[in-house]
């Protein structure tokens, strides 16, 4: 099974986790806001990111990660790890993206990597890293 051949046409699930997601606007933030509209048409996409307050988009299930109160870098609050939730979360996708490799970046990627996703990874300036089943 391919993701373009996905069972059933069932859309393939897409997790996005970033360390900077809406309604906190910088360049990563601004990035996915522009993709994950048209990757809508294509995934059920799922994205974890910290919450950094009210957000709303019906065409995503946004999971929040609380954020630290104790650790602040310049402006950004530091999302908590939460290893337990994102691997929950990771383990019904079938591709991962992380946008970053802050903490919920990398909680991301050692899930994936468990449970045997297959990692690629972008030789942009966003380093960003995609893993998907094999």
């Amino acid at each position: 099974m391919t993701l373009e051949t996905h069972q059933w046409n069932v859309k393939p699930k897409l997790c996005i986790a970033t360390d900077n997601f809406l309604p906190r606007w910088d360049g990563i933030a601004r990035f996915l806001s522009e993709i994950i509209p048209r990757l809508v048409a294509h995934y059920e996409i799922t994205v974890i990111a910290p919450d950094f307050g009210t957000y709303e988009d019906p065409n995503i299930r946004l999971v929040k990660i609380p954020l630290t109160k104790m650790f602040k870098v310049g402006d950004f609050n530091v999302p908590k790890l939460k290893f337990r939730l994102i691997n929950k979360v990771i383990k019904n996708q079938d591709v991962v993206f992380t946008q970053t490799i802050g903490p919920i970046g990398y909680a991301a990627i050692t899930a994936a990597k468990s449970r045997r996703f297959q990692s690629l990874h972008s030789s942009t300036a966003s380093n960003g890293s995609l893993c998907r089943k094999q």
